[in-house]
């Protein structure tokens, strides 16, 4: 619990000063003393044993000494202080294990003696000793040996001790590889290897669940003929269609020539019309206009028949609605029509051509809700009112419920690789934390085939990647957890820091931010009607035609932009907020926003303009240039007072959680030695519970089991919160304060109740969570296996083709890409998948067809065209010292590698009744 206590005490007062030495302090003690209790649970002398080396006793005080040296030894070595995860805990253990085999070995052969010259030239070389310019710093010195004796607890002798030793270990490496040499063939050879050149021509064939995700039609008809009278068609809705037709000839309809000259000059604006003149580009201009406005007399015509139905018809009965659609359409001059029974599924229906959103009508228009909005269709806009339902019934056709019989066969396929392919792993997979941790079995397979010649190893890695990744992963139910939490939000704190916030601070906070208030800002609303990317003639037309129409209800109907925007814009953001946009600087906004605004005095409303990715409607509700103190006073004061109530709660939760641990350390102790994790974290829950209700608190229960990142209960999602209840364990079941560090956000303290291990999902009890991700597991099979064929025939395809010594620019469709000249040291990373096709290349002669390369998302088809050896002159003296550096390092890693596994083999260490380094 100490280092616990240590953080949350930085947290609360931000003191960071000293954070470096609180990581030291507090990891020390995480991982010497944790293990055995640091929660009070079972508090061993300095004497105890906490394992053994080369025979010999290590005791809890040699391992706490040996610990701190580590970290400053680290330090030393690499000007680096190592954090508070648990990969940092695991590398502290590795660090000072291994320096304890070294010192060991540097006794053994007499080359632990270090003269004053070789210390002080050491301390002297030291980086975080020395001044800017690299000179020794005494003052430094001081100050660093102060503040680390002092917080460390040690003495002068034992930090000096931490700099001998790591002299005594740079001394043993060195010993470990003196007989490492580099060759110049090895240099030579190394040159070749990173500098000959290769040129490739590649192919991409994706995976495509879309085309290649649904089982063979052989499968699909076995499954309807076995499962045919459970099959149901799916009900479907019968609706009446008031159609107002466009008319046939458009040549009829009049445009104003003055229209067409507006609306020419500002295409011609665009890039891609500038070249064009008014003559070339007239009739296109008038026709499209004309549609246009075709299309909006029928649409509105369609609203207004609407706006009579439903005026004055809340209580009405659906089949009084159905007579008053009837008699306002025929009084319309609509023409009525009755659709066939309409499906989800249908996108089109005979009859209605260009419609297509029946498939939300089908979900949201029914006996309830009658009345559906206008749609367009390709010649007439349609207004549709809800009829009858009409009940699925057995299929006579496949296609008929081809979705479920898809659906079914995945099923089945889904459910028979869960046996074969995944349950085998329920064991080994069982208890891990999440997905990443997948990952082990990865490096356990490679462990138990080190003895494979490196192909088949890589062979190995990729098969045991692809287990993890497509079916391990997709199966895999990560650990859970619930928890009680307190919440603390600084609204509650606000009147206290209300009274905390004086005018000076406030002129303060201008003064050091007068640029944010000295900006040349406009204040804006919008109407946004979007358009999709790569959309055509006709749906820009439809787009530009429903802002038309929204323009029109603000300045022909009178209504409030506000209302409009409200009503029909299509951006959510500002839709929420009547269309306000805020204030921004001018020239932060899209350019042709801008220039829209710019023509504008405040309160004026823009025509439709035209941008990038629809059309919009914009009123100009302010313009400022920049803002004096007087006037943001109120704004400031609101941000600082805020900002101190955010701080008031932060402190409130720091404070409980202070006494929150300080109670749990007086329980534990009280519980015993021989208290398991259940004992523990009950002992918690009631320390928790009577510790809030002293206080006058209650607490949030997260009874609903929560993996890391989802939403937890009440609260939500809440990464930092979540973060926080995962880093707790038994021992330590009570978190600091936590939250985002912004104003409004809530402050938490979290007690850990519960942890519900990893494990794979069941079919027996999860099915309607496991099914669908099985369904996609088997599709994306289905599919890699067709990308596969298609990256094979291609493969022939291009090998036809090169023997032929005709090669298109592209074969069945798919074409091919040709890299620029790359090395290993000048990588073209245009290349995909540039690893495997570059060690495939590597084994190749030129001109070889390389076999296809598997990804994640398919298939690489490669050619090598060319491999050139380097030219001789790049083999300069800048190049071979750079080699001869590298071969040397790697070498000299190799051999510190060897020198330690052998260290390590004798040493047979055990740390706390376990052999270390542990065996997975």
């Amino acid at each position: 619990m100490l280092f616990q206590h240590i953080n949350r005490h930085a947290d609360k007062h931000r003191k960071r000063v000293y954070l470096v030495l609180v990581v030291i302090i507090g990891l020390s003690f995480v991982v010497w003393v944790t293990p055995r209790g640091c929660d009070g649970t079972n508090r061993p002398g300095p004497h105890s044993k906490v394992g053994q080396m080369f025979g010999k006793t290590i005791t809890q005080a040699d391992f706490l000494a040996a610990t701190q040296r580590a970290v400053l030894g680290h330090y030393l070595s690499s000007g680096q202080w190592l954090g508070g995860g648990r990969s940092d805990n695991d590398q502290i253990t590795a660090i000072t294990v291994q320096r304890l085999m070294a010192l060991r070995a540097a006794r053994r052969q007499g080359l632990d003696a270090v003269s004053e010259e070789e210390f002080m030239g050491y301390v002297k070389s030291r980086p975080a000793l020395q001044d800017k310019d690299g000179a020794f710093d005494s003052e430094s010195l001081k100050n660093f040996r102060t503040n680390i004796t002092r917080s460390l607890r040690l003495t002068g002798a034992e930090f000096d001790q931490a700099f001998r030793e790591n002299i005594i270990i740079d001394r043993i490496e060195a010993e470990a590889t003196r007989g490492v040499i580099v060759s110049p063939v090895e240099v030579r050879d190394a040159f070749v290897q990173r500098y000959e050149e290769f040129t490739v021509s590649t192919a991409d064939v994706k995976l495509d669940t879309t085309k290649n995700g649904d089982p063979s039609q052989a499968d699909l008809d076995a499954y309807f003929a076995a499962h045919q009278q459970e099959l149901l068609t799916a009900d479907g809705k019968v609706f009446q269609m008031a159609a107002f037709p466009f008319p046939k000839d458009l040549s009829k309809v009049t445009v104003p020539e003055e229209r067409i000259k507006t609306t020419f000059e500002h295409e011609q604006k665009l890039e891609k019309y500038k070249d064009k003149t008014l003559a070339e580009r007239h009739d296109e201009i008038r026709d499209r206009l004309a549609q246009s406005d075709v299309f909006l007399q029928a649409y509105s015509a369609a609203r207004r028949l609407r706006d009579a139905v439903t005026t004055d018809a809340k209580d009405a009965s659906h089949e009084d609605l159905l007579k008053r659609f009837a008699e306002a359409a025929a009084k319309a001059g609509a023409v009525v029509t009755e659709t066939p029974a309409v499906q989800q599924t249908d996108t089109t229906v005979k009859g209605f051509e260009g419609i297509d959103k029946f498939g939300f009508l089908t979900r949201n228009v029914n006996e309830k809700a009658p009345l559906g909005n206008p749609l367009h269709g390709t010649d007439n806009v349609y207004l549709p009112v809800y009829l009858k339902a009409v009940p699925g019934t057995v299929p006579e056709k496949l296609e008929q419920v081809r979705a479920d019989v898809v659906k079914g066969v995945l099923d089945e396929k889904g459910k028979a690789l869960y046996q074969e392919k995944i349950l085998p792993h329920a064991d080994e997979v069982k208890g891990m934390a999440d997905a990443q941790a997948l990952n082990g079995l990865v490096s356990k397979a490679l462990e138990a085939n080190a003895d494979k010649e490196l192909e088949e190893r890589r062979q190995i890695y990729k098969d045991q990647q692809a287990l993890v990744s497509r079916y391990l992963t997709p199966a895999f139910k990560p650990e859970q957890r619930t928890a009680a939490v307190v919440e603390f939000m600084p609204e509650a704190f606000l009147d206290a820091a209300k009274e905390k916030i004086e005018d000076k601070q406030i002129e303060y906070y201008y003064k050091n931010n007068l640029a944010d208030y000295q900006k040349k800002e406009t204040r804006a609303s919008q109407i946004v009607v979007t358009v999709p990317p790569n959309a055509d003639e006709a749906t820009k037309a439809k787009k530009r035609a429903r802002a038309t129409e929204l323009l029109a209800k603000i300045r022909e109907q009178g209504e409030a932009f506000a209302d409009v925007a409200m009503t029909g814009s299509e951006d959510d953001a500002t839709r929420r907020k009547s269309g306000d946009m805020g204030y921004a600087e001018i020239g932060k906004r899209p350019a042709d926003i801008e220039s829209a605004l710019a023509k504008l005095q405040v309160g004026e409303i823009s025509d439709v303009v035209e941008t990038k990715t629809g059309f919009v409607i914009l009123q100009l509700t302010d313009r400022r240039d920049g803002r004096p103190l007087e006037d943001v006073a109120s704004e400031i004061r609101a941000k600082l007072e805020s900002q101190e109530a955010q701080q008031l709660a932060q402190d409130k939760a720091a404070d409980l959680s202070d006494e929150l641990s300080a109670a749990l350390d007086r329980a534990m102790a009280a519980l015993g030695d021989q208290a398991d994790d259940a004992a523990r974290l009950e002992k918690a829950r009631q320390v928790f519970a009577e510790t809030i209700k002293a206080a006058g608190l209650t607490a949030i229960e997260l009874a609903t089991p929560f993996a890391r990142n989802e939403n937890m209960g009440d609260i939500g999602r809440d990464p930092a919160l979540s973060k926080a209840i995962f880093e707790l364990d038994p021992a330590m079941p009570i978190s600091n304060a936590v939250g985002a560090n912004s104003p409004d956000s809530p402050q938490y303290v979290a007690l850990l109740e519960q942890i519900i291990p990893g494990r794979l999902y069941s079919l027996e009890t999860e099915a309607d969570i496991l099914l669908p991700k099985l369904r996609q597991v088997v599709s994306n099979d289905l599919a890699r296996e067709a990308a596969r064929a298609e990256a094979t025939a291609l493969r022939e395809a291009w090998t036809e083709a090169l023997a032929k010594g005709d090669v298109p620019a592209e074969i069945n469709g798919v074409a091919w890409k040709t890299s620029k000249p790359f090395c290993l040291m000048e990588p073209d990373y245009q290349i995909p998948q540039l690893g495997e096709v570059y060690d495939a290349a590597s084994k190749a002669k030129s001109g070889t067809m390389l076999a296809p390369i598997e990804y994640a998302n398919g298939f690489i088809v490669a050619r090598l065209d060319a491999r050139t050896l380097p030219a001789d002159d790049r083999f300069t003296d800048k190049v071979k010292r750079e080699l001869e550096d590298d071969l040397k390092k790697s070498k000299d890693g190799a051999a510190l590698a060897s020198f330690y596994q052998r260290l390590s083999q004798e040493a047979e260490t055990t740390l706390f009744g376990e052999p270390y380094p542990k065996q997975n």
